[in-house]
């Protein structure tokens, strides 16, 4: 049974309406951090500093704007320290310093924050070295005590080491990017996890060399980023209107899972020097690149075994650049003869050829002159970018350069081919600029040489770097280990393709679609999509050379908007095609109102060379579903997960169609993925994160499972209770999708009768009975009963079905989640499958419903789909509690509900009841029944109007004598006929057994019945209050709508069942409505309580609004306790209630309730308790699988009748007993 209060369906219209203009508006993915103000001190002056020590003084840079032109030098004294003070709560903060490069070990300043600037506690700041000549480094801290107001930076002894100058100070400004992958190397496919310490930050990133704080290529991060290639990743942080946050790099170099013979060792390197045109230099652990003294690399590589066609073969070196010219370095490979080595590799017989030109001389040979012109080589025990450089020792530094400048030009080298190898030497293979910053991994394309040198035979390769600029730079050698130099070869594979549609140029044909490219953001950053030109279906049509054996495609649709999935299909020859099924997946990702969807397919049929995707037709907004992105042929297959419960918590097991992929995973949105090795043993609620990539594939589809590995799991994934077996119980997302095609053909099987007519009346029967045809539903008599007629006059029987919504499928899963073995995510995939607006109240028949379809019906669609069914199940009415803007477009006949509901000024505190006593109440009732009837009076499939549903009649003679009058007119009016009654307060103290002072005081104080008068009284007030009620309501509403039926208030059986009340409702009901409806839930009809209502009433026809019956099969609680042990007793309840009603010729319907089962755990407008509803009322259940056993039976009723209802054949009867049910 259904109890909706006017409150609640006052919240229901006012929360509908919100989502809905939610998902109309676009939203954006930024996040603000609403405050502290931020403080930025470039110390162009001490104006920002609260306090500090006066040795300390401002020096201006202005040579060198990128390493802050100002900045606080110490006076060596120790001990030294700067103070801020903020108004708001201090919350982070970020201080850049500098150290000399020659200053050795770096005496790291300590931090100190307070709440009074009095007593200072220490705190620990995060350390980033950031590189460059000044060595740069970055100290931040975030999540600070709460109460923080006062930062302190102090200087330590100078035995602590080198104290740094101080530049930017930033406070509560935005944090930087941390990267749950530390920059290296890297298994192929890795994702990149960017964070921020601060809330409320954008986080942008570049992967082009650019600056992400300006870049105009820079993208706003939305989720993980793949590493397919290498990587150079420049991330920051911005808090809105305020400076971003440093910039952090990330260099990656993904190798492949699969390396057997893909890694070419370096096995001999060195430098040369031409200020020291003798020195050897191949024991060094570091190489170093200038163009001052022509300062070059030469190294030596073993081809990697393996270099298949399409492979790429890149040199990976590691290092970086620093200099006191500050220039960034300008890198440069070219190919060399082989005819060196490591012990006797000098300036002097280098393999590159030096032309006259490169000098404007003869290469330098005399002795003299300036030691690298200012530019100090690295001394002994340097840090070079983390590597002790303490082998490159004096003595190799100490020889005696050569006079004079070795410039080297860009056209130094000239290429010449080898008689010996047939190689060509000295030609520039690739090149880069570098700039100053943390070391890293430096990548140099050599494929095509590598290719020439496997082709000529040659296994091994000699290689040089040459720099064009004085921005020295420092690689490691063979001997820093780690970091030596190797050859790459990166498997590529060459058939397949993606197309970002960008442009048409990769479609074969298409129709009714068009490329757009407008707002990224809301795509996440794809600027080609396309959308379709109209709502009829579009599509586009690939053509492949090779067959088609996997499909993935992005797609993003619009959330309001619902629509249908989109199609695949394939063919051999373009002319014919066939289904290609295909599983959709969210990408978690949304932003404006948009969600992302990654649809993936796999065939194995040959011979498919074409493939068709189809952009489903729409009512309207043909622009709400884009295609953004599609590859053939170059997807690893997603990852499939398969669990097992023990006693330790949950088993997991992770595995993917395509042979040879590796899978990753984690377990929580702050965790780095890892190599997935052996079955996870889960506990708690993780949320696992997995996918799968094959080498030189692109990675599967990030798939998201939150799990419950708890012991305290009450409803599975599909929303079904316990783990008992039940007929129809689902136990696989593949069964959902088996259920359409199932679904096809159940109900292509059904036959409803041919004899009813479009409304679902019994065609021919007006002229059989001399019905007259109103043109809108009307009472009538036929054949010595009561009936219904349609608006073209034939006999007409309502059977009904409430609630063709998903409304109570929702149950509340926040505050219990452990219940629960699966919630998603609110703002992902399932997001259409939460109350909008709610994040903590899930529908799991909604999530079925897409697992089954692809697709989240929206509620017209429900509606429509729901009409369907029921008219194949031979119901011809869509209840209450349906969405009734939705009745007269699909040509069902329907009911409504007056808007009395709607007025919060009629309402009586803690009573469902209207108080038409309230002040001008009549004139309100018209003023609403003005705005909303009229535009529904000529609705033809509209049967007519309940009141209200199940009023608190029996709680009245109770209840408002207890009311206050200043809260209740309703009280006053009662308060007001009894003193009309009884003249004095004596009287009505004598009559009541009170002891008022007066009427006055009555009206604000309890009247208690204790007397057989006070009882009389309150009969009569209640004879006074339904006359007043009904018949000011059907005075009004007669006034605005005089086409369609008054079809009473849905009573509830309670004050059904008293004498009394009973009869004044029916003979109220008599003088006004056109129908007494009753939510009449029972065993067993009571005839003789029925006919005194009919009689009471003057011969006026009875609905009964609501019945029905249910099982604790499934878990959930039985309508009508003890009436059916299973499906089969349902049914055969249905059929003793349905025809015994028929049969009784004052009843002209019966609705059931309701469409869908009500969620095992509870409708979630009623909180967690046990008193929330969970029956087994429907005709579906959780699933979308009808009960099929029940509907058999409810069919034969149904299809019939008529023949029932005219006594044409007996009413079904079956007999329960005790050995067929309690």
């Amino acid at each position: 049974m259904i109890v909706l209060n006017g409150l609640f369906r006052n919240w229901m219209l006012w929360l509908l309406v919100c989502s809905l203009l939610a998902m109309l508006l676009p939203m954006s993915g930024r996040g603000t951090a609403a405050g502290a103000a931020v403080l930025i001190d470039d110390l162009t002056d001490w104006s920002k500093v609260y306090d500090r020590s006066d040795s300390l003084s401002l020096r201006s840079f202005p040579d060198y704007p990128a390493e802050d032109p100002t900045r606080a030098v110490p006076g060596g004294s120790g001990g030294e320290y700067v103070t801020y003070r903020t108004k708001d709560p201090l919350r982070s903060f970020a201080v850049s310093a500098y150290y000399s490069p020659a200053g050795g070990r770096h005496g790291h300043p300590t931090f100190y924050v307070s709440p009074d600037g009095m007593t200072y506690s220490p705190v620990t700041a995060s350390v980033y070295e950031n590189g460059g000549y000044l060595q740069a480094v970055s100290y931040e801290a975030n999540r600070l005590p709460p109460d923080a107001h006062y930062l302190q930076i102090r200087y330590n002894a100078r035995s602590a080491g080198e104290p740094p100058t101080l530049g930017k100070v930033v406070l509560n400004g935005p944090g930087s990017v941390q990267s749950s992958l530390p920059g290296g190397l890297v298994p192929y496919g890795s994702k990149v996890v960017l964070r921020s310490e601060t809330p409320g930050v954008t986080i942008y990133y570049t992967t082009d060399g650019s600056d992400p704080r300006s870049s105009r290529t820079r993208r706003h991060y939305g989720g993980p980023i793949d590493v397919l290639d290498y990587m150079e990743l420049r991330t920051c942080a911005v808090l809105t209107g305020t400076a971003a946050s440093r910039v952090s790099l990330y260099r990656y170099v993904p190798l492949p899972a699969e390396d057997e013979g893909r890694i070419g060792q370096v096995f001999e390197d060195g430098f040369v020097d031409s200020g020291v045109p003798q020195a050897v230099y191949g024991q060094t652990n570091t190489l170093l690149l200038k163009k001052f003294r022509s300062r070059e690399a030469y190294l030596k590589f073993r081809l990697p075994e393996v270099i298949g066609e399409g492979d790429t073969v890149t040199l990976q070196v590691y290092g970086y650049a620093a200099d006191s010219s500050r220039q960034p370095a300008a890198l440069k490979l070219y190919s060399v003869s082989p005819a060196w080595s490591e012990g006797t590799l000098t300036y002097a017989n280098k393999p590159l050829t030096v032309t006259g030109s490169a000098y404007g001389a003869a290469p330098p040979s005399s002795v003299g002159g300036t030691v690298y012109g200012g530019s100090s080589p690295p001394s002994v025990g340097d840090e070079v970018y983390g590597q002790s450089s303490s082998s490159t020792t004096e003595a190799v530094y100490g020889q005696q350069p050569v006079s004079g400048s070795s410039t080297v030009t860009g056209a130094a080298y000239d290429p010449a081919p080898s008689t010996v190898t047939g190689m060509t030497y000295g030609k520039l293979l690739d090149s880069l600029t570098l700039d100053y910053g943390p070391s890293g991994w430096l990548q140099f394309d050599i494929t095509a040489y590598a290719r020439e040198a496997r082709q000529h035979g040659l296994t091994e390769i000699s290689l040089a770097l040459v720099n064009e600029t004085d921005g020295m730079t420092f690689l490691g050698s063979r001997e820093s280990g780690a970091t030596a130099p190797f050859l790459l070869s990166s498997p590529q594979v060459k058939e397949g393709f993606t197309d970002g549609l960008e442009t048409t140029g990769r479609i074969h044909s298409r129709s009714n679609v068009y490329l757009t490219g407008t707002d990224p953001d809301y795509y996440g950053g794809d600027t080609g999509r396309l959308a379709r030109t109209s709502t009829a279906a579009g599509w586009v049509i690939y053509r492949s050379d090779e067959d088609i054996r996997s499909v993935t495609m992005t797609v993003y649709k619009y959330v309001a908007a619902g629509g249908d999935k989109f199609r695949l299909y394939g063919s051999k020859d373009g002319t014919v095609y066939v289904p290609i099924e295909a599983e959709a997946y969210g990408t978690n990702s949304s932003a404006g109102g948009w969600l992302g969807y990654l649809y993936e397919a796999v065939t194995s049929e040959e011979g498919i060379r074409y493939l068709k995707i189809e952009l489903p037709a729409s009512t309207d907004k043909p622009w709400a579903s884009q295609l953004a992105e599609v590859t053939l042929n170059r997807s690893t297959a997603s990852v499939q997960l398969s669990s097992t419960r023990t006693a330790g918590g949950l088993v997991a097991e992770l595995s993917s169609a395509a042979p040879g992929a590796a899978v990753f995973y984690r377990l929580g949105e702050e965790q780095p993925y890892r190599r997935y090795s052996e079955p996870l043993l889960l506990t708690g609620f993780p949320k696992l994160q997995t996918y799968a990539v094959k080498d030189g594939l692109k990675p599967s589809p990030l798939r998201t499972y939150t799990l419950n590995a708890s012991d305290a799991i009450k409803v599975d994934r599909f929303g079904q209770l316990g783990t008992n077996p039940f007929a129809g119980r689902v136990h696989s997302e593949q069964e959902l999708r088996n259920d359409a095609a199932a679904d096809e053909a159940y109900y292509g099987s059904l036959a409803p009768p041919e004899e009813w007519d479009r409304f679902g009346g019994l065609d021919g029967s007006a002229e059989r009975f001399g019905l007259e045809a109103t043109g809108y539903f009307a009472v009538g008599d036929a054949g010595g009963r009561k009936v219904l007629k349609t608006p073209e006059g034939n006999v007409f029987f309502s059977l009904g079905v409430n609630g063709l919504t998903n409304l109570e499928t929702f149950t509340k899963v926040e505050g219990r989640e452990e219940q629960f073995e699966w919630i998603p995510p609110s703002d992902g995939e399932y997001q259409q499958a939460f109350v909008p607006g709610d994040p903590g109240s899930f529908s799991y028949y909604m999530a079925n419903k897409y697992r089954k379809t692809g697709q989240f019906p929206t509620s017209s669609a429900l509606y429509t789909e729901a009409v369907g069914r029921l008219k194949d199940w031979g119901f011809n009415t869509a209840g209450s509690f349906s969405p009734e803007q939705y009745g007269s477009k699909n040509a069902f006949p329907y009911v409504r509900m007056l808007p009395l509901s709607w007025m919060d000024w009629a309402r009586v505190p803690g009573l469902s009841l209207f108080d038409i006593f309230a002040p001008d109440a009549e004139q309100k009732i018209d003023a609403t029944f003005a705005s909303v009837l009229p535009q529904h009076e000529n609705d033809e499939m509209l049967i007519g109007y309940f009141l209200d549903n199940e009023y608190d009649y029996h709680k009245f003679r109770r209840e408002v004598p207890r009311l206050k009058g200043s809260r209740a007119a309703i009280k006053l009016k009662l308060v007001s006929e009894l003193e009309a009654k009884y003249g004095t307060i004596a009287a009505f103290n004598t009559a009541w057994g009170t002891a008022f002072a007066s009427f006055e005081e009555a009206k604000e104080q309890e009247l208690p019945l204790k007397s057989s008068a006070s009882w009389h009284d309150m009969n009569a007030f209640f004879e006074l209050y339904m006359d007043t009620f009904y018949g000011t309501v059907s005075r009004i509403y007669r006034k605005y709508d005089s086409n369609h039926l008054l079809l009473g208030d849905r009573w509830i059986t309670t004050p059904f069942h008293d004498t009394k009340l009973r009869e004044i409702m029916a003979e109220a009901s008599g003088k006004y409505m056109d129908v007494i409806s009753i939510n009449y839930y029972t065993r067993k009809l009571e005839t003789d309580l029925l006919s005194e209502v009919h009689a009471k009433s003057g011969g006026k026809p009875i609905l009964f609004s609501e019945f029905g019956y249910g099982t604790a099969e499934q878990g959930l609680k039985p309508l009508v306790p003890g009436a059916a042990l299973n499906q089969n007793d349902r049914q055969l309840r249905y059929r003793n209630y349905v025809e015994g009603a028929a049969s009784l010729s004052y009843v002209v319907g019966v609705h059931w309730f309701n469409y869908v089962d009500q969620a095992g755990t509870g409708r979630y407008w009623q909180g967690i308790g046990d008193w929330a509803e969970r029956y087994n009322s429907g005709l579906l259940n959780v699933a979308d699988r009808p009960y099929k056993t029940f509907l058999a039976g409810a069919m034969k009723s149904n299809y019939e009748i008529y023949q029932v209802m005219l006594g044409e054949r007996p009413r079904f009867y079956y007999e329960f007993n005790s050995s067929s049910t309690p």
